[in-house]
């Protein structure tokens, strides 16, 4: 069993203005990493350019010095 003493609360709010990757709009989401491993995903927001999330993860952390990357992706 391994323990992390760290846990972070990220907070995924909200994007405006996205540029549209499908026909129309996009359907965006976003994969949080640390390094090369995904700790972290939204859902989809279907049809949408400015798409309002909200959600709450949670990344158990080892230690509090980690460079973490929010990405952007299209669904589709």
């Amino acid at each position: 069993m391994s323990f992390n003493p760290f846990i972070l609360v990220l907070n995924v709010k909200h994007a405006t203005k996205l540029p549209i990757a499908d026909i129309l709009s996009s359907d965006p989401y976003c994969v949080i990493t640390i390094g090369t491993k995904r700790v972290g995903m939204t859902g989809v927001i279907h049809s949408n350019l400015n798409p309002v999330w909200n959600e709450k993860i949670e990344i158990p952390l080892l230690t509090t010095k980690c460079k973490i990357d929010i990405t952007i992706y299209d669904y589709n």
